[in-house]
């Protein structure tokens, strides 16, 4: 979502999802578990200029206490690497975490 704005904000009229937006960009955005939108109607978002930071969990599977494992499958990587891609000049940060444990934190 942070992607989203940031361009939206930094495209102003220029974009189709919110034609009518009048504020200023944001200087920087940083995404965890970002994705790219895949419908045809955010394609106008596309490419982000805004200075941009991607944090992506490389785990697959979370070992859980009771000793089984649960598949993280709130993010798939390839859809985190599609939006860093999309973005021009952006810095990524890899961990051996996934997405799925910031869920557990709540």
């Amino acid at each position: 979502m942070a992607a989203v704005v940031a361009s939206i904000l930094e495209k102003g009229g220029n974009q189709d999802v919110l034609p009518t937006i009048q504020h200023p960009p944001v200087k920087f955005f940083i995404s965890i578990s970002g994705f790219r939108m895949r419908f045809d109607k955010y394609n106008s978002l596309y490419p982000i200029g805004t200075p941009s930071m991607h944090v992506i969990g490389t785990l697959v599977y979370l070992r859980l206490a009771t000793g089984g494992s649960l598949k993280d499958t709130v993010v798939v990587e390839s859809r985190m690497v599609a939006l860093v891609e999309a973005c021009l000049n952006p810095v990524v940060l890899r961990h051996e975490g996934g997405t799925i444990n910031f869920r557990i934190l709540y």
